[in-house]
Protein backbone atom coordinates (compact mmCIF):
# COMPACT_ATOMS: atom_id res chain seq x y z
CA UNK A 1 0.00 0.00 0.00
CA UNK A 2 2.72 2.36 0.92
CA UNK A 3 4.52 1.65 -2.11
CA UNK A 4 1.20 2.28 -4.15
CA UNK A 5 0.93 5.88 -2.62
CA UNK A 6 4.31 6.51 -2.71
CA UNK A 7 4.07 5.83 -6.99
CA UNK A 8 0.84 8.50 -6.98
CA UNK A 9 2.77 10.76 -4.96
CA UNK A 10 5.64 10.73 -7.85
CA UNK A 11 2.97 10.84 -10.82
CA UNK A 12 1.53 13.78 -9.25
CA UNK A 13 4.72 15.64 -8.78
CA UNK A 14 6.07 14.65 -12.34
CA UNK A 15 2.26 16.40 -13.89
CA UNK A 16 2.82 19.65 -11.35
CA UNK A 17 6.15 19.71 -13.51
CA UNK A 18 5.17 19.59 -16.62
CA UNK A 19 1.85 21.64 -16.36
CA UNK A 20 4.25 24.19 -14.92
CA UNK A 21 6.47 23.76 -17.98
CA UNK A 22 3.65 23.96 -20.34
CA UNK A 23 2.31 27.21 -18.68
CA UNK A 24 5.73 28.88 -19.00
CA UNK A 25 6.05 27.66 -22.55
CA UNK A 26 2.39 28.92 -23.75
CA UNK A 27 3.41 32.09 -21.68
CA UNK A 28 6.55 32.46 -24.31
CA UNK A 29 4.45 31.95 -27.06
CA UNK A 30 1.96 34.49 -26.38
CA UNK A 31 4.45 36.47 -25.56
CA UNK A 32 5.81 36.29 -29.00
CA UNK A 33 2.85 35.80 -30.94
CA UNK A 34 2.10 39.57 -29.28
CA UNK A 35 4.88 41.29 -30.69
CA UNK A 36 4.57 39.53 -34.07
CA UNK A 37 1.76 41.25 -34.28
CA UNK A 38 3.06 44.57 -33.41
CA UNK A 39 5.62 44.13 -35.53
CA UNK A 40 3.76 43.26 -39.04
CA UNK A 41 1.76 46.55 -38.49
CA UNK A 42 0.85 47.28 -42.10
CA UNK A 43 3.50 49.77 -43.25
CA UNK A 44 0.25 52.43 -45.22
CA UNK A 45 -1.59 52.87 -41.54
CA UNK A 46 -1.84 55.95 -40.19
CA UNK A 47 0.90 57.37 -37.85
CA UNK A 48 -0.14 56.55 -34.21
CA UNK A 49 1.13 57.30 -30.78
CA UNK A 50 3.48 54.68 -29.43
CA UNK A 51 5.11 53.28 -26.06
CA UNK A 52 8.88 53.09 -26.95
CA UNK A 53 9.41 51.02 -23.82
CA UNK A 54 6.94 48.68 -24.40
CA UNK A 55 8.29 48.26 -28.55
CA UNK A 56 11.69 47.53 -26.92
CA UNK A 57 10.50 45.04 -24.93
CA UNK A 58 8.41 43.60 -28.06
CA UNK A 59 11.52 43.65 -29.96
CA UNK A 60 13.37 41.72 -26.97
CA UNK A 61 10.94 38.95 -26.81
CA UNK A 62 11.21 38.26 -30.59
CA UNK A 63 15.06 38.52 -30.75
CA UNK A 64 15.58 36.23 -26.84
CA UNK A 65 16.33 33.26 -29.00
CA UNK A 66 19.41 34.90 -30.89
CA UNK A 67 21.23 36.71 -27.71
CA UNK A 68 19.88 34.56 -24.42
CA UNK A 69 23.07 32.81 -24.09
CA UNK A 70 25.74 35.83 -25.15
CA UNK A 71 24.41 38.81 -23.31
CA UNK A 72 22.49 39.56 -20.28
CA UNK A 73 19.79 42.54 -20.93
CA UNK A 74 19.29 44.82 -18.26
CA UNK A 75 16.43 47.13 -18.60
CA UNK A 76 16.10 50.46 -17.01
CA UNK A 77 13.53 52.53 -17.94
CA UNK A 78 12.25 55.39 -16.02
CA UNK A 79 8.96 55.77 -14.39
CA UNK A 80 7.36 57.65 -16.92
CA UNK A 81 6.53 56.30 -20.39
CA UNK A 82 8.13 57.59 -23.34
CA UNK A 83 5.33 57.71 -26.19
CA UNK A 84 6.01 59.15 -29.28
CA UNK A 85 4.51 59.80 -32.71
CA UNK A 86 5.99 57.44 -35.17
CA UNK A 87 4.81 54.33 -37.56
CA UNK A 88 4.88 51.12 -34.55
CA UNK A 89 6.09 49.05 -37.60
CA UNK A 90 8.72 51.15 -39.23
CA UNK A 91 10.06 51.52 -35.46
CA UNK A 92 10.01 48.31 -34.64
CA UNK A 93 11.57 47.05 -37.92
CA UNK A 94 14.40 49.73 -36.69
CA UNK A 95 15.14 49.23 -33.57
CA UNK A 96 14.99 45.01 -34.13
CA UNK A 97 17.61 45.76 -36.97
CA UNK A 98 19.85 47.74 -33.91
CA UNK A 99 19.49 45.15 -31.43
CA UNK A 100 20.67 42.42 -33.72
CA UNK A 101 23.87 44.51 -34.34
CA UNK A 102 24.88 44.18 -30.57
Amino acid sequence: MANNENNISVAIDCNITYHNAVNVGVKRVTDIVSSLNHYSRRDDLPLNTCNINSIIDNCLVMLNNQFKDRIEVIKEYTGVPHIIFCSEGKLHQALINIIQLV
